[in-house]
């Protein structure tokens, strides 16, 4: 869960940097993370303690503390380019996860996949209406991430299964040049093909069926 500076969350948000920041790196589990998308390079470093460093007796049941400071470098195409600035952002979270190796590794991994999803959130929110489910019981949680995921697959087959096959780009135009530097339509774009023809929709959603369960049965 992500601790936001408003309401409640803000002394607990103080208290969880200002540890980060006095603790020493030997009490900590570090780990980063670097990656180029769009001619980006962004790097993020996750850092985790327990939350036994926080004295509050408001939030007793907290396992770890998790820090994730990203960073974006934005390399010149040329020399005429200007130069822009790195980009930087921290966002602190809370997990009732007990601290220790494992699970910081399990945290960071849930934590990339959370910003692929938040990447498309507009897209993958709205397909099944999840955004709009008004569900409060126990399963709510795991049946939002579920369809978000499921979502997020088909798109990403989709996208590069319509540049193969059908040749569209990410421009909406259609080429029969395919080199490894043309870029798929966007998720925002293959759901608007999608939304226009529910017969293409429908053909992908099986191919990924089909392709999905083919993968299963081999492996």
């Amino acid at each position: 869960m992500p601790v936001k500076n408003n309401g409640s969350c803000k002394e607990l948000r103080t208290d969880i940097k200002s540890a980060f920041d006095t603790e020493d790196e030997e009490n900590k589990i570090v780990e980063e993370t670097a990656n180029k998308t769009g001619g980006r390079v962004e790097s993020r470093r996750y850092s985790f303690l327990p939350a036994s460093v926080v004295h509050s007796d408001k939030f007793k049941n907290l396992g770890t503390l998790i820090k994730v400071e990203k960073r974006t470098l934005f390399p010149r195409k040329g020399a005429a380019e200007p130069l822009r600035r790195p980009e930087k952002s921290e966002i602190v979270y809370i997990s009732s996860l007990p601290f220790n190796e494992d699970n910081a590794f399990q945290l960071r991994h849930s934590l990339e996949v959370r910003w692929r999803y938040e990447a498309h959130h507009n897209t993958l929110d709205e397909v099944m209406l999840q955004d709009r489910r008004a569900m409060c019981d126990e399963n709510h949680l795991s049946t939002i991430i579920g369809l978000n995921k499921a979502v997020y697959n088909i798109l990403s087959y989709a996208r590069e299964e319509l540049l193969q096959t059908r040749g569209y780009t990410s421009n909406g135009r259609v080429t029969k040049k395919i080199t490894r530097n043309t870029r798929p339509l966007s998720y925002k774009g293959t759901m608007g093909f999608f939304n226009s023809n529910v017969a293409l929709a429908m053909d992908m959603i099986a191919n990924y069926l089909r392709k999905a369960r083919e993968t299963r049965e081999q492996n």
